[in-house]
C-alpha cells in the first residue's frame, strides 16, 4: 500500500521495492520540488542491524557531500518507520539505458570520468561501495551520472562489520573476487564492479552467466573474463585492454583507483580519429528526400503511452551549413571579366592559310586589278579578324574562372548506434518521438548549449533531439560542428 504522505511530503508514487527498502517519489510542498524518499520496510523494524545499517547510510551519504553522489536532503520517522529524502533523478538509471542499447565509449568514457572523483573521494575516507551496477547510477536531468545506494558500504576501517564475518553481501554478478571469497576489502574491489559495468556498458550484456549465485561467484573467482572484442568486434582494441586491468582478478594488478581506470577509458575514446572541426557555422534547411517505410527491425523499449515510430528513410537528408548567417553576394561576373588580345597565335587554321595565300601572292600583284583585289582580301581578313576576337572575348568571360557561390552543402546527422530514442527535447526525460537506428540520416538543426544533445528534423517533417554521442554530423564526407539554437524547447 502507497501512503499518501510521509511527514511533510505528498507521495505521488512507488519507484522501486526491493529487499532493504522502498523507494516513493514524493513532492515537498516547501521547496516545491520533487524528491526521493527512502523507506525502511516494516518487517525490518524490530531488526537492529538492518535498521542501525540504514540510518547509518544516510550518515555515509551525508559525509561524503560529493556533486557525484546522490544528495540527502532531511531525515526522520513515519510511525517509527525511518526514513531519508534525497534528490529526485528524473534521467533515470544507467540499466534502462543499457537495455536500450549498449553505449558508445565515448559516452562510457563520460560516465566514467564523472563518477571516478565521487568514487575515489569515498575511499579517501576508508569506505567502500560493494554494490557498484548500473542499478545504482542515475542520472539527472541534465543527463550528468550520479552514484546512489550506499546501503551496503563497508568501512575498512571500523573493523566490524554489520554483515557478519562469515556472510558475502552484494550483487554477485558484479562482485570482485575477494568480496566474493570474503577476503579484506579496499577501493579496488570498486575498481573491479566498475570493470563489469564497463563490459556491460559497451556489450549490452554480462560477461559471466550462471544459474546460481554461488556459480556467478565461482566465475568471478576463477574463469577468465571473457574478451569484450568478441562480443562487440567494432570496438576499439583498447577497450579490451582497460577491461582486462580493472577486472585483473589480483587486486594489485588492477588500477590503483577509479581515476587512473577513467582516464585510460578516455585516452581510448580520444584515440578513436576525432573528425577535424570545421570553421563553419549556420544550417540552413533543406526539404528532406521521401522514402518508403517497411523496414521491420527490432523496436526498443518505448515510453509508456507513447508508441514509438521507427525511421526508415535510408537516404541523405538535408541541413546546410555557412560561416555566415546568409550566403554572400555573388560578385557582377562583367566587371571582372579579363581582356583578350588576339595575337598571331590565337587565328584560327582558316585565317593561318588565308594569311599564307596572301603573303604568296603578294609579289604578284603590283598591277592595278592586283591593287584593287588585294584591299578587297584585306578588308575581308579584318572583318574576320574583328569577328573572332568578339568570339574570342566572349568566350573568355563566360569560361572566366570566376569564383560563384556554391550550392549550399548538406548537412546530415548519421546514427552510428541501433535503436536510438529520438527525444522531445534536449534530455533522455523527454518523451520518445522516434526510434531509428544504425546508417539512418537526419537533417541537422543545430544543437543544445553543452553540445550533448543535437536537434534533427524527421522525414515526416516533425522535429527531435538525438544524444550528440549516437551521431556523426557531417557536410558531403567532411565532419563539422555544429551550432547551438538560439531557443530550445524547454520540458513543461
Amino acid at each position: 500500500m502507497i501512503p499518501k504522505a510521509i511527514g511533510r511530503y505528498k507521495v505521488k508514487a512507488k519507484i522501486a521495492e526491493g529487499g532493504m527498502a522502498t523507494i516513493f517519489r514524493a513532492h515537498d510542498p516547501r521547496f516545491k520540488r520533487d524528491v526521493a524518499i527512502k523507506m525502511l520496510p516494516r518487517e525490518f523494524l524490530h531488526d537492529r542491524t538492518f535498521r542501525t545499517r540504514f540510518e547509518r547510510e544516510a550518515e555515509i551519504i551525508a559525509s561524503l557531500e560529493h556533486p557525484t553522489i546522490v544528495p540527502v536532503y532531511d531525515y526522520g520517522e513515519e510511525d517509527g518507520q525511518p526514513y531519508f529524502v534525497m534528490r529526485y533523478m528524473p534521467g533515470g538509471s544507467l540499466a534502462e539505458r543499457i537495455l536500450e542499447m549498449p553505449l558508445p565509449v565515448a559516452e562510457a568514457a563520460r560516465i566514467l570520468a564523472r563518477l571516478a572523483p565521487g568514487l575515489d573521494a569515498a575511499h579517501a575516507k576508508s569506505i567502500i561501495h560493494r554494490d557498484l551496477k548500473p542499478a545504482n547510477i542515475l542520472f539527472d536531468q541534465y543527463d550528468e551520472p550520479y552514484i546512489s545506494d550506499f546501503g551496503i558500504v563497508k568501512i575498512v576501517e571500523a573493523g566490524t562489520t554489520l554483515t557478519g564475518q562469515a556472510m558475502t553481501i552484494g550483487t554477485p554478478d558484479y562482485m570482485s573476487p575477494e568480496q566474493a571469497s570474503g577476503e579484506m576489502l579496499d577501493g579496488r574491489s570498486d575498481v573491479y564492479s566498475l570493470g563489469i559495468v564497463l563490459f556491460e556498458m559497451l556489450t549490452g550484456s554480462l560477461p559471466y552467466v550462471a544459474d546460481t549465485p554461488l556459480g556467478l561467484a565461482y566465475k568471478h573467482v576463477n574463469e577468465p573474463l571473457p574478451h569484450v572484442l568478441d562480443k562487440m568486434p567494432t570496438l576499439p582494441p583498447g577497450c579490451q585492454k582497460v577491461i582486462e586491468k580493472a577486472t585483473a582478478k589480483r587486486k594489485e594488478d588492477r588500477y590503483p583507483n577509479v581515476a587512473a581506470m577513467a582516464a585510460a577509458l578516455s585516452a581510448v575514446a580520444q584515440s578513436v580519429a576525432a573528425p577535424p572541426k570545421s570553421t563553419t557555422g549556420i544550417f540552413a534547411p533543406v526539404k528532406p528526400s521521401k522514402s518508403k517505410a517497411g523496414d521491420k527491425r527490432a523496436k526498443a523499449k518505448a515510453t509508456p503511452g507513447r508508441k514509438p515510430k521507427t525511421v526508415l528513410d535510408k537516404s541523405a537528408l538535408a541541413g546546410a551549413v555557412s560561416k555566415k548567417p546568409a550566403p554572400a553576394k555573388p560578385r557582377d561576373v562583367n566587371t571582372e571579366a579579363p581582356t583578350v588580345r588576339l595575337g598571331p597565335d590565337q587565328l584560327t587554321p582558316p585565317l593561318l592559310r588565308l594569311r599564307g595565300a596572301i603573303q604568296s601572292v603578294i609579289p604578284h600583284l603590283w598591277r592595278p586589278i592586283g591593287i584593287v583585289v588585294l584591299i578587297g582580301v584585306l578588308v575581308v581578313c579584318l572583318l574576320a579578324g574583328a569577328a573572332v576576337a568578339v568570339r574570342f572575348a566572349a568566350t573568355a568571360t563566360k569560361g572566366a574562372p570566376t569564383p560563384t557561390p556554391s550550392p549550399i552543402s548538406k548537412a546530415v546527422a548519421v546514427v552510428n548506434v541501433d535503436n536510438v530514442h529520438v527525444r522531445a527535447g534536449p534530455g533522455s526525460n523527454y518523451p520518445d518521438v522516434v526510434i531509428v537506428h544504425k546508417g539512418d540520416r537526419l537533417e541537422v538543426r543545430g544543437r543544445n548549449e553543452d553540445s550533448k544533445w543535437v536537434a534533427v528534423t524527421l522525414p515526416n517533417q516533425d522535429e527531435g533531439w538525438i544524444s550528440a554521442s549516437y551521431v556523426n554530423v557531417s557536410v558531403g564526407n567532411v565532419p563539422v560542428d555544429i551550432p547551438s539554437l538560439e531557443s530550445i524547447r524547454v520540458m513543461p
